[in-house]
Protein backbone atom coordinates (compact mmCIF):
# COMPACT_ATOMS: atom_id res chain seq x y z
CA UNK A 1 0.00 0.00 0.00
CA UNK A 2 1.36 3.34 -0.97
CA UNK A 3 2.09 6.03 1.07
CA UNK A 4 -1.13 8.19 1.96
CA UNK A 5 -3.47 6.23 -0.06
CA UNK A 6 -6.26 4.94 1.73
CA UNK A 7 -7.22 1.48 3.51
CA UNK A 8 -10.27 -0.34 2.13
CA UNK A 9 -11.59 -3.75 4.17
CA UNK A 10 -12.64 -6.29 2.32
CA UNK A 11 -15.83 -5.88 2.29
CA UNK A 12 -15.52 -2.60 0.85
CA UNK A 13 -12.89 -3.68 -2.12
CA UNK A 14 -15.66 -6.30 -2.94
CA UNK A 15 -18.80 -4.08 -3.27
CA UNK A 16 -16.28 -1.32 -5.26
CA UNK A 17 -16.15 -4.71 -7.35
CA UNK A 18 -19.87 -5.50 -7.90
CA UNK A 19 -19.39 -8.93 -5.77
CA UNK A 20 -22.09 -11.12 -5.23
CA UNK A 21 -20.29 -12.18 -1.77
CA UNK A 22 -21.65 -8.85 -0.79
CA UNK A 23 -25.24 -9.58 -1.37
CA UNK A 24 -26.75 -10.88 1.40
CA UNK A 25 -30.52 -11.72 1.63
CA UNK A 26 -32.89 -8.78 3.10
CA UNK A 27 -33.66 -9.02 6.78
CA UNK A 28 -36.00 -7.23 8.89
CA UNK A 29 -33.00 -5.94 11.53
CA UNK A 30 -30.47 -5.49 8.59
CA UNK A 31 -28.27 -2.71 10.59
CA UNK A 32 -27.32 -5.46 12.73
CA UNK A 33 -25.32 -6.51 8.98
CA UNK A 34 -24.24 -3.37 8.46
CA UNK A 35 -22.62 -3.48 11.92
CA UNK A 36 -20.96 -6.85 11.93
CA UNK A 37 -19.72 -4.95 8.39
CA UNK A 38 -18.06 -2.26 10.79
CA UNK A 39 -17.28 -4.41 13.35
CA UNK A 40 -15.55 -7.27 11.60
CA UNK A 41 -16.68 -10.48 10.94
CA UNK A 42 -13.63 -12.08 12.83
CA UNK A 43 -10.04 -10.72 14.41
CA UNK A 44 -6.84 -12.47 13.54
CA UNK A 45 -5.78 -15.04 16.56
CA UNK A 46 -1.81 -16.13 16.87
CA UNK A 47 -3.03 -19.59 15.22
CA UNK A 48 -5.56 -18.29 12.68
CA UNK A 49 -9.56 -16.37 12.71
CA UNK A 50 -10.64 -15.90 15.33
CA UNK A 51 -14.26 -14.84 16.72
CA UNK A 52 -14.18 -10.47 17.83
CA UNK A 53 -14.10 -10.40 21.05
CA UNK A 54 -15.76 -8.17 24.28
CA UNK A 55 -13.67 -5.26 24.21
CA UNK A 56 -13.26 -5.03 19.98
CA UNK A 57 -17.40 -4.73 20.67
CA UNK A 58 -17.06 -2.42 22.85
CA UNK A 59 -14.25 -0.44 21.43
CA UNK A 60 -16.22 0.15 17.94
CA UNK A 61 -19.98 0.75 19.50
CA UNK A 62 -18.10 3.43 21.74
CA UNK A 63 -15.26 4.94 18.94
CA UNK A 64 -18.48 5.32 16.49
CA UNK A 65 -21.46 6.18 19.21
CA UNK A 66 -23.28 3.16 18.49
CA UNK A 67 -25.57 2.27 21.15
CA UNK A 68 -25.71 -1.54 21.03
CA UNK A 69 -28.31 -3.44 23.39
CA UNK A 70 -27.11 -6.30 25.31
CA UNK A 71 -29.46 -8.82 23.22
CA UNK A 72 -27.89 -7.36 19.95
CA UNK A 73 -24.47 -7.43 21.31
CA UNK A 74 -24.75 -11.04 21.86
CA UNK A 75 -26.09 -11.51 18.42
CA UNK A 76 -22.97 -9.78 17.31
CA UNK A 77 -20.84 -12.10 19.21
CA UNK A 78 -22.98 -15.50 17.89
CA UNK A 79 -22.82 -14.29 14.42
CA UNK A 80 -18.86 -14.19 14.59
CA UNK A 81 -18.72 -17.24 16.58
CA UNK A 82 -20.76 -19.28 13.81
CA UNK A 83 -18.79 -17.34 10.90
CA UNK A 84 -15.13 -18.57 12.34
CA UNK A 85 -16.30 -21.83 12.74
CA UNK A 86 -18.10 -22.30 9.09
CA UNK A 87 -14.59 -20.73 8.05
CA UNK A 88 -12.49 -23.31 10.19
CA UNK A 89 -14.97 -26.21 8.95
CA UNK A 90 -14.39 -25.34 5.56
CA UNK A 91 -10.71 -26.91 5.44
CA UNK A 92 -12.83 -30.13 4.19
CA UNK A 93 -13.05 -29.54 0.33
CA UNK A 94 -16.67 -29.84 0.64
CA UNK A 95 -17.69 -27.69 2.89
CA UNK A 96 -17.52 -23.92 1.29
CA UNK A 97 -16.12 -21.27 3.05
CA UNK A 98 -18.51 -18.72 4.54
CA UNK A 99 -17.00 -16.37 1.82
CA UNK A 100 -17.18 -18.40 -1.12
CA UNK A 101 -19.25 -17.88 -4.27
CA UNK A 102 -21.88 -20.88 -3.81
CA UNK A 103 -24.91 -21.04 -5.00
CA UNK A 104 -27.30 -20.11 -2.08
CA UNK A 105 -31.39 -20.06 -1.94
CA UNK A 106 -31.50 -16.84 -0.81
CA UNK A 107 -35.17 -16.85 -0.12
CA UNK A 108 -34.50 -19.96 2.14
CA UNK A 109 -31.51 -18.16 3.90
CA UNK A 110 -33.49 -14.85 4.04
CA UNK A 111 -36.26 -16.84 6.32
CA UNK A 112 -33.40 -18.17 8.35
CA UNK A 113 -31.96 -15.36 9.00
CA UNK A 114 -35.61 -13.56 9.80
CA UNK A 115 -36.45 -16.18 12.18
CA UNK A 116 -32.99 -15.83 13.88
CA UNK A 117 -33.58 -11.55 14.23
CA UNK A 118 -37.20 -12.05 14.61
CA UNK A 119 -36.17 -14.46 17.56
CA UNK A 120 -33.66 -12.17 19.01
CA UNK A 121 -35.85 -9.39 18.76
CA UNK A 122 -38.83 -11.25 20.72
CA UNK A 123 -36.08 -11.80 23.57
CA UNK A 124 -35.20 -8.36 23.74
CA UNK A 125 -36.32 -6.69 27.07
CA UNK A 126 -39.08 -4.23 26.35
CA UNK A 127 -38.07 -0.39 27.07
Amino acid sequence: MGKGSERKTRHTLLKEHDSPLVQLPEVEDGFIIEWMNEVGWYQVGMSGLIPIIWTELNSWATMTGTNVTPSESILIMNLSKAYVGQFNQSDDRNTPAPFSDVQINQEQLGNKLKAILRNQSANRPKK
